[in-house]
């Protein structure tokens, strides 16, 4: 079951400070609410229709064209991010970085799906230029076909996201 870590308590106060009041106040009366309950850990349900799933987690990824689907998923994967990151490279139109005069590192989030057809849906880009925005969604829709992932032996679909980052000297 995927559960996240607790958060850390927050730091003691190393010094209390007792100050002393003399005003009255009248108080509201409080209902001090009862801790003492079991916690029930909710797994997400793959089972349920459109339910989207991270890349990571996904029991069979989406198979790249050329990738070799008869080896491990986890080698699967890292074949369909090498393609996809391959793709984006070759496709990306650079004259962008420089029609825009960036310099430095920049950085382009995409977030997409890859459905339950292996088609690319949902795409979702941010940045700090409107034009590499557009530019990585362009790339992203271009990508081929893949065939989909599945869940529980279904197609399902399959959440992706990736950050694009340029070295701009």
């Amino acid at each position: 079951s995927l559960v996240a870590p607790a958060p850390p308590a927050p730091p003691s106060p190393s010094v209390i400070e007792v100050v002393e009041d003399e005003a009255e106040i009248e108080e509201d009366i409080l209902i001090e609410p009862d801790w003492d309950f079991d916690v029930i850990e909710v797994e997400p349900d793959y089972e349920e229709e459109n339910t989207n799933i991270p890349f990571a987690l996904v029991e069979e990824a989406p198979i790249y064209p050329g990738c070799n689907e008869s080896t491990s998923n986890d080698e699967i994967k890292i074949c369909t991010v090498d393609k996809i990151n391959k793709f984006i490279n070759e496709n990306f139109n650079t004259s962008i970085l420089k029609e825009l005069n960036l310099s430095g590192v920049n950085r382009i989030f995409v977030m997409f799906e890859i459905n339950k057809e292996g088609h690319i849906d949902n795409i979702k880009t941010r940045s700090s230029h409107r034009e590499l925005e557009s530019e990585a969604e362009r790339v992203i829709k271009s990508l081929p076909n893949l065939k989909p992932g599945k869940q529980n032996n279904k197609a399902v679909n399959v959440i992706y996201t990736l950050p694009v980052t340029f070295q701009i000297p």
